[in-house]
């Protein structure tokens, strides 16, 4: 799995004083971009990327000052679209947050979604995750 570190910051927390479940889409999104620059990047790619779906189940909290990981692999990889895997985890890797994320290749041109690039594709299949 691609690993970004993440450090939690007072302002990502709520009136509890744990992360607000806002936060880990956040942390999901840096994690996402850091990964599909290192497999994707866009002077190698013709295509862009929206997000189609996502979804985030929460495990256990995390609080301000926490030192995270976010991490990211591949579970799925279609003809447009490909799903990735993400969690936020302790340094000690317990799970506090995990979800999916369904990413589409998009031509801005013609403003519809595209076939994944075979370059793309080797990259993607390279990191597929098989549970």
């Amino acid at each position: 799995m691609h690993e970004t570190p993440i450090y939690v910051r007072f302002c990502e927390t709520d009136l509890l004083g744990h992360t607000n479940n806002t936060s880990y889409f956040f942390y999901f999104e840096e994690s996402r971009v850091k990964f599909l620059n290192s497999v994707a990047p866009s002077k190698d790619v013709d295509v862009q990327f929206v997000v189609a779906r996502i979804t985030c189940d929460y495990i256990q909290q995390s609080y301000a000052g926490d030192e995270l990981i976010a991490r990211t692999s591949v579970s799925n990889v279609g003809s447009k679209s490909f799903t990735l895997r993400q969690e936020v985890v302790t340094q000690a890797r317990d799970v506090i947050a995990a979800g999916d994320c369904v990413v589409v290749c998009f031509d801005p041109k013609t403003q519809r979604s595209a076939a994944i690039p075979e370059s793309l594709r080797n990259e993607l299949e390279q990191h597929l995750i098989h549970s």
